[in-house]
């Protein structure tokens, strides 16, 4: 009687065992094979095949202008002169640290500087630190 018990329990044990084995192998594979997808992606991103690579264009904030240097009048904006273009259209109110602007005034020239703001309708500011005549 005591034999019977152990000999009826084997083919379970057999069991457990066996299906314990397949599960550990079948968590091994499943790794191996996330971790080949893996790999893959990565590989896939840094050849830039599945990944959407947008530079991002950072503005310097140099500027290079042809236009008529005028006063300004318009006391809402801190500049002291308007760059107009040919058609006297507003592109630009236009500053500087000297008085290059005052000797400048009334001439078609190029200036050159940097954005230093934002003015109402999105007319830029510019520092300017060179003028070229034309």
């Amino acid at each position: 009687m005591s034999d019977q018990p152990a000999s009826n329990q084997l083919p379970s044990i057999k069991l457990v065992v066996y299906s314990s084995l397949f599960l550990i192998i079948a968590i091994m594979v499943g790794m191996a094979f996330a971790r080949m997808i893996a790999i893959s992606q990565s590989k896939d991103i840094a050849n830039n095949k599945s990944a959407e690579y947008i530079p991002i264009k950072i503005d310097s904030g140099e500027r290079e202008l042809k236009g008529k240097i005028l006063p300004n009048f318009d006391t809402s904006v801190k500049a002291t002169h308007r760059l107009l273009d040919e058609n006297s259209k507003l592109m630009a109110f236009i500053t500087a640290n000297n008085d290059i602007l005052k000797v400048s005034e009334g001439f078609n020239v190029t200036v050159i500087g940097k954005l230093e703001d934002t003015a109402k309708d999105n007319i830029e500011v510019i520092r300017v630190e060179k003028i070229k005549l034309k």
